[in-house]
């Protein structure tokens, strides 16, 4: 019995001194003021759970978790206030671009949508462009132009149902005049529009004394159009310049090139071999342009 008693020395009694309570003043409590007194003097492991390393945390990071997310409402060390969500880091408001200010910012611009000569007056060296509808007239004047989205592209034939203008500035400070001309052959589009294609073509390019070349389209893939030499002819019985453009060469093999454009030199009727261009790879586009501003030149 009177090892079992409180006050003897059994069981009970070794365990207040030496045991839990032991543990409680040497353990933890102990912990307390030697750990974190330690972490302040600059020694001992518990430093990096200190209050200095709490302190370089929160320096760190206003949260006071290192790589942790700022709360809304938090305060920073600034003073200011963390938002919440995208309002913390405002992303600038998308410019606008398309239409008439797209062109303008690329140096090039639109001038014009017309069906008469006379509803604008006479400008810069001009020069025209016309070929069958899906030859890539669109993608050739972007690419002139050097600009992406000057003129209309679409993937449905026949869009174009004016004369669109377009003045296009090269170095030297000259400036060339683009008129993009309706697509002949199979426009969608309804056949009284598409019958007065014709007279609106011709109307145009014997009005207008500023066009130094017609630019008549083939594409590179398909065999001589009837309609494009016959409108050739047209042009040369006029006493009108032609330059035969051949359209999408990439899509034809390179040992094919030469053979193509003699083909087509030849149905057209051409004395000049046709300029190659490939609006995809940009071959033959700086050429023709060069060529566009020395005829400008020798106009002056």
């Amino acid at each position: 019995m009177s090892g079992r008693s409180k006050t003897g020395g059994g069981r009970g009694s070794s365990r207040k001194p030496g045991g839990q309570s032991g543990r409680k003043s040497g353990g933890k409590a102990a912990g307390k003021p030697g750990g974190r007194a330690t972490a302040r003097a600059g020694g001992g492991k518990s430093s990096g759970r200190g209050t200095a390393a709490r302190a370089g945390a929160r320096g760190a990071a206003p949260t006071g978790k290192p790589g942790g997310r700022i709360k809304p409402g938090h305060k920073t060390r600034s003073g200011a206030k963390a938002r919440s969500g995208n309002k913390a880091h405002p992303s600038p408001a998308p410019r606008k671009s398309g239409g008439r200010a797209a062109a303008q910012q690329g140096g090039a611009q639109f001038i014009d949508s017309v069906v008469d000569a006379d509803a604008v007056p006479e400008g810069p060296p001009e020069f025209a462009f016309v070929g069958r509808s899906n030859v890539g007239k669109s993608s050739l004047l972007n690419a002139l132009s050097k600009h992406g989205s000057l003129a209309r592209t679409s993937k449905t034939p026949g869009r174009t149902q004016r004369v669109n203008l377009f003045d296009v500035p090269l170095r030297g400070g000259m400036v060339l005049r683009f008129a993009d001309l309706p697509g002949y052959g199979h426009a969608k589009v309804p056949g009284a529009i598409r019958k007065s294609f014709g007279p609106m073509i011709e109307g145009y390019l014997l009005q207008r004394r500023s066009i130094l070349a017609v630019c008549v389209l083939v594409d590179a893939r398909r065999d001589p159009d009837d309609d494009a030499i016959n409108f050739v002819l047209w042009l040369q019985e006029n006493e009108i310049r032609v330059e035969l453009v051949v359209t999408k060469l990439d899509k034809v093999p390179k040992t094919q090139h030469f053979n193509v454009l003699e083909r087509l030199r030849k149905a057209h009727m051409m004395r000049r071999r046709p300029w190659a261009t490939s609006t995809l790879s940009g071959d033959g586009v700086d050429e023709l342009r060069e060529h566009m501003r020395r005829l400008a030149v020798a106009a002056r």
